[in-house]
């Protein structure tokens, strides 16, 4: 089975690639998320609330607010309906930039509203959606991870860094943290084994996941809990996303971890699976 592993679409798909991917021979279409894109929205979001509890409308204005997140929805929807004209089935999660019910990283959480008419879309032009889920596709259990967090864990560094930020808040924050850890991992380890694909939106902690540029340069911004998942059930593959800057792949003991690389720079990957036994046969980046 050919699986093309693709996401990061920030309301773009190139042409040039659209016409590459109706050249090659595929099964299946993977996405990890991030349909949804604006730019002046994303400007926005990083200068004014970016890390801090805050919402975006409240520096400027709702009206604004509503009208970047009425275009970035929009973008969303479009890109949906290309992924459908590719005529494949397609299995997919929900990224940080797409209308979802839960806070993503940053802690905004002002997209929700959009959320029931994004999930329509995606059912209507015919796309899996496994957020916090499962689907089998030719023998092979699919499981969904669409979360961005990071790191999501609690050690001595990351405590000493919410008590300087949060002060006598942090203990709440901390709890949280742990409390979601549980429920995610607690939902997913009845659902995911060696045997799985695990498609998470955010790569793995320390895996393809070092930031490129900026103030953040040199940084590790994976996830932990998509780390610590890899580490217990050892499913044989791994696509993640958001990292646009870590296309590739890379082997973790017997789990191959590949990052597809963004749509909105123009790639994509295709993934050759033996399904029977529930290995990678070849990983070939397209761009």
């Amino acid at each position: 089975m050919k699986i093309l592993a693709i996401g990061d679409f920030h309301g773009k798909f190139p042409s040039k690639l659209k016409k590459k991917i109706k050249k090659e021979e595929f099964d299946l279409i993977v996405s990890v998320g991030d349909y949804c894109g604006n730019k002046q929205l994303g400007d926005l979001f990083f200068k004014h609330v970016y890390g801090s509890d805050q919402e975006l409308w409240e520096f400027i204005g709702k009206k604004k607010n509503n009208q970047l997140e009425k275009k970035n929805y929009e973008s969303g929807v479009k890109i949906l309906n290309e992924l459908r004209k590719l005529d494949k089935p397609i299995i997919g999660i929900t990224g940080n930039w797409d209308p979802v019910p839960y806070p993503h990283i940053g802690g905004s959480g002002s997209r929700d509203k959009n959320w029931g008419r994004f999930k329509r879309n995606m059912k209507k032009n015919n796309i899996k959606l496994i957020d916090f889920g499962n689907t089998k596709f030719s023998g092979i259990n699919f499981v969904g991870y669409p979360k961005s967090t990071h790191p999501g864990m609690v050690d001595k560094r990351i405590i000493k860094e919410l008590k300087e930020k949060y002060g006598g808040k942090a203990e709440k924050k901390i709890k949280k943290i742990k409390g979601q850890n549980k429920k995610y991992y607690d939902k997913f380890k009845k659902i995911l084994d060696r045997d799985s694909v695990f498609v998470s939106h955010n790569c793995p902690y320390y895996i393809l996941d070092k930031i490129a540029q900026g103030e953040m340069k040199g940084k590790h911004y994976g996830s932990w809990l998509t780390k610590e998942l890899i580490k217990k059930f050892n499913p044989f593959l791994v696509i993640c996303g958001h990292m646009h800057e870590n296309w590739g792949k890379k082997k973790v003991g017997r789990t191959w971890v590949v990052n597809p690389g963004a749509v909105v720079d123009g790639k994509a990957v295709l993934i050759d699976v033996d399904e029977e036994r529930k290995r990678i046969k070849s990983v070939r980046f397209l761009k």
